[in-house]
């Protein structure tokens, strides 16, 4: 369980964003263990990074083997083979107003965390960030900001659990993202607001196969 993937990955970017706090005082024998480790624990995800089919999952292991490319710069080969993957599941997970194709508002929240990382993870190493990078964050900001309800609650269809983005969202106007569009359609799911009140209502057609597996359990 220690070496699945999602926890691997998870360790990998927890550790990466803490080097400072880590490091802070370590003798030599510590860093050199701990950059092994690192080292081993990447290559992990970068040799079994085919073996994952969930999409969103997939975002998550890439976003760990870009970060360790951003910040080790002699593995700068990892970066880019993690932008050149990044490009393909990006493109065949969302759809052309940035929704997820399983339609999963959860998956859409998780995905934009990681996209929105190794966006601001890029900048801060003035390294080069793709325009397919920019444009799919641009749009799932708009679709953050219109997923907001008066009572901080999201919409419970296609497999979506109840979770609370309001922090979140704070954080991604600390950030200076901005709304753009207003969508009142978010993964086919019309959003009719009121002067008081919001309706959800489901005006999409079922994901394929491939993609149904979160669909409407829970």
């Amino acid at each position: 369980k220690n070496w699945s993937n999602s926890q691997v990955s998870k360790r990998i970017l927890a550790w990466i964003l803490n080097l400072d706090i880590i490091l802070n005082n370590a003798d030599g024998v510590f860093k050199e263990i701990f950059f092994n480790s690192i080292i081993i624990q990447v290559n992990h995800l970068k040799n079994n990074l085919n073996d994952e089919n969930d999409p969103a999952k997939k975002i998550e292991i890439i976003s760990a083997i870009i970060l360790f490319g951003l910040v080790f710069k002699e593995y700068n080969s990892y970066f880019e083979k993690g932008i050149k993957e990044l490009k393909y599941v990006v493109e065949s997970f969302f759809d052309n107003n940035g929704c997820p194709v399983n339609r999963n508002i959860y998956d859409l929240v998780q995905c934009s965390k990681f996209l929105v990382l190794i966006k601001e993870c890029c900048k801060d190493a003035q390294e080069y960030i793709p325009d397919y990078l920019d444009d799919i964050v641009d749009k799932l900001i708009d679709l953050l900001f219109s997923l907001k309800t008066p009572i901080n609650k999201n919409p419970l269809f296609n497999g979506a659990s109840e979770f609370k983005i309001d922090n979140y969202l704070q954080y991604l106007t600390g950030l200076e993202y901005k709304v753009k569009n207003k969508i009142n359609n978010v993964c086919q799911i019309y959003i009719a607001s009121g002067k008081k009140n919001l309706l959800f209502f489901d005006v999409g057609a079922p994901p394929t196969k491939r993609y149904s597996k979160n669909y409407q359990s829970g």
